[in-house]
């Protein structure tokens, strides 16, 4: 991009430049200088909240005004934990009786735990497979 210098001496800065680097008219640029350089940079002190630059702090590498801090402490309320999600309702009935069978049974073949709970072994096959998405979708072993 190449700029001319006004008989005044300024260089306006495009508007995509000034929207990109959130500039306005009482934004500070850091001039310095390098070998054949001229470097400009932005001093931006506005609030990460609400976009002030009155009273602006770095907290934790951003810059908030005083205000916000002030109505962050007033207004914040803690985020609950939350609950514990498992899958036992989610469960149709049947598998969820398959499922108490395999606890207390870990080692029991499809065949006897269609024959205990009186389904076929092509039924149990597919519960087994019904159980083992919803883990996976929880996250469970």
């Amino acid at each position: 991009m190449i700029k001319h210098i006004t008989v005044d001496g300024r260089i306006s800065l495009p508007k995509e430049l000034q929207e990109l680097y959130q500039m306005d008219a009482d934004t500070e640029l850091i001039l310095s200088t390098g070998e054949e350089n001229i470097i400009m940079t932005v001093r931006n002190n506005r609030c990460i909240l609400c976009g002030s630059t009155d009273n602006t702090v770095i907290f934790k590498a951003h810059k908030v005004c005083k205000t916000c801090v002030e109505n962050v402490k007033k207004e914040a309320r803690l985020i609950p934990k939350p609950t514990k999600v498992t899958y036992e309702g989610y469960l149709p009935p049947k598998v969820r009786d398959y499922h108490k069978l395999l606890l207390s049974h870990p080692g029991l073949k499809q065949e006897e735990a269609a024959k205990i709970l009186g389904v076929s072994q092509a039924r149990i096959s597919k519960m087994k497979i019904k159980l083992m998405e919803i883990k996976d979708f929880l996250g469970m072993e």
